[in-house]
Formats: C-alpha cells, sequence, structure tokens
C-alpha cells in the first residue's frame, strides 16, 4: 500500500504521479487526486524542464581538453595503480577523443583524452592557422658559444 500511495504522489505541481504517466490514467487509492492537466502541457512542461537542465549541465561540465598529436609524450593513467604512468601517442582513432598510446614495455593500449595528460618535456610554441608564432609563446633563438663571449 506504501508503494502505491508513493507512485501515485506527484512528481510537481504540474505534471501527475509516476503511475499515471506510465499507464495514462489515474490510479485509485486515497490520496487526494489533484485534476487534470492535459498530455500537451504535460508534454511542453517536461520538454521545458530537460532544457533547463541540460543548460545547468552544460555551464559547469568540462572544458574540452585540447588534441594530442602523433608521437606525443603524455601520461596515461593506470587503472589498477592509480598512478600516471609514462606513454608516447601512436595514432587518433576514429572515435572522438580517442587514442593508441604506446607504454615503455611496448604494450599498445586504446585511452580516452580524458585519461591522457600532456608531458611538458620543453618549450612549447602556439602556432596560428597563417603559421605565426603567438606573441607570449615566441621562443628565444638559441645562444651557443660564441654569443656568450661577445
Amino acid at each position: 500500500m506504501t508503494l502505491l500511495n508513493l507512485r501515485a504522489t506527484p512528481i510537481d505541481n504540474k505534471l501527475p504521479s509516476p503511475a499515471e504517466l506510465l499507464l495514462g490514467k489515474p490510479i485509485s487509492t486515497l490520496l487526494p487526486n489533484h485534476g487534470d492537466l492535459g498530455q500537451e502541457e504535460q508534454r511542453k512542461y517536461l520538454q521545458q524542464k530537460r532544457e533547463r537542465m541540460k543548460e545547468e549541465y552544460d555551464k559547469r561540465c568540462q572544458q574540452e581538453l585540447p588534441p594530442l598529436y602523433k608521437g606525443q609524450a603524455v601520461k596515461i593513467l593506470d587503472k589498477n595503480t592509480k598512478t600516471w604512468c609514462p606513454a608516447t601517442i601512436t595514432k587518433k582513432c576514429e572515435e572522438p577523443r580517442s587514442y593508441i598510446v604506446q607504454t615503455p614495455n611496448g604494450t599498445n593500449l586504446r585511452r580516452n583524452r580524458s585519461h591522457l595528460r600532456e608531458l611538458m618535456t620543453g618549450p612549447i610554441t602556439h602556432v596560428t592557422s597563417n603559421n605565426e608564432e603567438l606573441p607570449h609563446t615566441k621562443k628565444e633563438p638559441n645562444k651557443t658559444a660564441s654569443t656568450f663571449n661577445e
């Protein structure tokens, strides 16, 4: 009886109970009935509620990680030890955010981008579509022994 009353309790003041949504008609219980809103109003209200929930989720969801390239040194998350191990990207898969990486012992693994972290091994330059380096990432010229003696 308790579960029947729980399923007969309306979800919201504008929505019917889960049992009504499932069966398409009110079930008979000792709970008071709230009246009929109509199918179209219920459908519109549920759609608006879903859209609001999606907007809120999209506001706080994780940002898109930058793509990785073939030959790039990365760290992969080892599921068993929960540690980060070095690896190298060997191929970008057809599936979105999926890469084939090779570990130091020669094993090829397929990993999602969220389980890969870039290794910062040297200076990084960002190149625009016009092959120009961005000002904040320009490399300094290499200094040789002759330039130090001058």
